[in-house]
């Protein structure tokens, strides 16, 4: 990332918190960086040029306030074609987030005056029929209520398994603290590596196994019972009988910008994480 001329600025919609704290970024910056642009949730209270996420090709750097939700939105909503991204969490818990907002004067000044690290973080992508996505946690494939799912796994075009089960998740190394990790599976460390985490959900065989791949092409076909496709939690799409889904690591990196011992602990977002950040407890 060479000089950072053109800001871009998001805050998480409906979130007042977050939108004051963007306020407050905003006219910190306007005393820095003269090309200052926001999204249009944010817009509505920040008088500054608005850009959609879709829209970013010549920004410089982009500041996502708010918790994994708010960047999963953005990577679906932009097909992941996105600046390096400093994000700043806010009342939540942000996985890819290393700095809490309050302390964003310090953050920004050691950023703008070059003192950062880049993280490329492996995407994945998948296809359907005609419709191509990309995906930062995970895509998974789901029974509709009462029934189950019955498939095929190929990976690289070997025949791994035949199975039935109450849906499939398929992780990146990031995906693999997210919804993969609730179901019981392994935590991934390094998120730079073009990994596939295949983890069958409640497969009523145990030779079933989970399986993790890397830089494989994953082929699942639906052999009975419709079903349904989740993408990041954020788009989903009916899957019918017979249908296949290829899945596999992608090409595009998401850029995430740190300030090196200014960041949240990985320790610390991982008991946050395993905790249910306090909202799951034994009375």
């Amino acid at each position: 990332m060479s000089n950072i001329e053109k800001i871009w600025i998001k805050a998480r919609a409906g979130d007042p918190v977050t939108i004051n704290w963007g306020k407050k970024i905003v006219a910190f910056l306007e005393k820095k960086i003269t090309q200052i642009y926001v999204d249009p949730i944010l817009a509505y209270t920040v008088k500054k040029p608005v850009l959609p996420e879709n829209s970013l090709d010549t920004i410089d750097l982009a500041i996502i306030i708010g918790g994994d939700g708010t960047l999963l939105r953005t990577i679906q909503r932009s097909r992941a074609r996105l600046p390096p991204i400093l994000g700043f969490t806010a009342e939540s818990l942000g996985f890819f987030f290393d700095h809490r907002v309050e302390d964003y004067k310090k953050i920004l000044t050691n950023i703008l005056e070059g003192n950062y690290k880049l993280c490329n973080i492996a995407l994945g992508e998948f296809r359907l029929h005609k419709e191509e996505g990309i995906f930062l946690n995970e895509v998974s494939i789901w029974a509709i209520p009462g029934k189950i799912i019955e498939f095929d796994l190929l990976v690289d075009g070997i025949h791994f398994y035949h199975g039935r089960s109450d849906g499939i998740i398929l992780s990146t190394a990031a995906g693999s603290t997210g919804h993969a990790l609730s179901y019981g599976s392994p935590i991934i460390l390094n998120w730079e590596k073009p990994l596939i985490e295949i983890y069958p959900v409640g497969a009523l065989s145990p030779m079933i196994r989970p399986l993790i791949t890397f830089n494989n092409k994953i082929q699942v076909k639906l052999e009975r019972w419709p079903s349904h496709l989740v993408v990041d939690g954020q788009r989903s799409y009916n899957l019918e009988v017979g249908c296949s889904i290829e899945i596999s690591p992608s090409e595009r990196k998401l850029k995430i910008v740190y300030v090196k011992n200014k960041c949240l602990p990985s320790t610390e977002k991982l008991r946050l994480r395993l905790s249910d950040k306090g909202f799951s407890f034994i009375p």
